[in-house]
């Protein structure tokens, strides 16, 4: 296992500002999140203006020190309307909370993935809801369709073989269809590309993963 303790990765790495303001000065906030009918939710909590975001447990449980203050508080997860509000943390003392979500409004968004010059669809393109677990394929016909997708304002990532990854916004109030448009340089030869197992789509040999490079985002280093 090498040298302990860690200085590169896992629980080796040390947030001194943290350390000191949990041992010195701080309090605790402990809760739970469901939805109205007390069914726990796994959702992100996020201290507005501060650095500091963290995940409930699956059952919708949660602890954590933080400095003493008055914070406002988002409480968002997928399918549900965000909860904004407030919180006094006051030191050596735990802060007991009960936050409920709200269902949010349900649609269906349709996207179509065409090729920018030739405006053929693209098959088999990769579509990801970003931020969602929103994902999936698009048929022989370049469509995909998103049952249930909730209120609220996305980015649509497409990436695929021989695409180049494009984002696009979409605000969702009801339902509908987005149609996007990318440079994909290998039309043609596609389907040299694109084999499928018992002529189904869904079922190739190209990884669900294979992405435009440019697309990637760094999230972090050190």
């Amino acid at each position: 296992m090498g040298t302990l303790p860690n200085d590169v990765y896992g629980e080796g790495i040390i947030n001194i500002h943290q350390a000191v303001t949990e041992a010195a000065f701080a309090g605790e906030l402990k809760g739970n999140v469901t939805d109205d009918e007390g069914n726990p939710i796994q959702a992100k909590i996020k201290l507005i203006g501060q650095e500091r975001e963290f995940l409930t447990q699956e059952d919708g449980s949660f602890q954590q020190k933080i400095k003493a203050g008055t914070y406002k508080v988002e409480v968002t997860a997928f399918g549900y309307n965000k909860l904004e509000t407030d919180v006094v943390i006051e030191k050596e003392t735990v802060q007991n909370v009960s936050w409920k979500l709200t269902l949010s409004s349900i649609y269906q968004v349709n996207v179509k993935v065409l090729e920018e010059q030739s405006k053929e669809a693209i098959p088999y393109a990769y579509v990801r809801v970003i931020d969602t677990p929103l994902s999936g394929r698009t048929d022989e016909n370049g469509e995909i369709t998103f049952q249930r997708v909730p209120t609220g304002s996305y980015e649509v990532l497409i990436t695929g073989e021989g695409i180049e990854g494009k984002k696009a916004s979409v605000n969702v109030t009801s339902n509908q269809t987005l149609t996007i448009e990318v440079n994909s340089s290998e039309m043609e030869n596609r389907e040299q590309y694109w084999k499928t197992a018992n002529n189904n789509y869904a079922r190739n040999a190209v990884s669900s993963n294979a992405i435009d490079y440019q697309s990637l985002q760094q999230k972090w280093h050190y």
